[in-house]
Parts: structure tokens; C-alpha cells; sequence
């Protein structure tokens, strides 16, 4: 069996976000907003590689 917390709550454009992890529901959104920054610096690094 795997415990799973539960965080609510609205983006900037005012959708609804689920956060399900298994850290505490409170920490999720900084939790996210950490990975999601690392995501896009990923993506940035991907996109502006140029090819040898």
C-alpha cells in the first residue's frame, strides 16, 4: 500500500491543479514549482543545443 497526499490549488490562469505525492500536502506546491523550473531549464538546454 503506498500513502499519497493530496494538495489543491489554481495555477495563474486560474485552472485547477492536483498535486498527489508522497511528501506532505503542504510542501507539494513548492515541490513542484521546483521540478517544474528544473523542466523548463532542461527544455531551454535541449532546444539551444546546436548540432555538431
Amino acid at each position: 500500500m503506498v500513502v499519497v497526499n493530496i494538495a489543491l490549488g489554481y495555477d495563474k490562469k486560474g485552472e485547477l491543479l492536483y498535486l498527489i505525492g508522497t511528501i506532505p500536502a503542504r510542501q507539494l506546491p513548492a515541490s513542484y514549482r521546483k521540478r517544474w523550473t528544473i523542466e523548463v531549464l532542461f527544455q531551454a538546454f535541449i532546444t539551444s543545443k546546436t548540432p555538431d
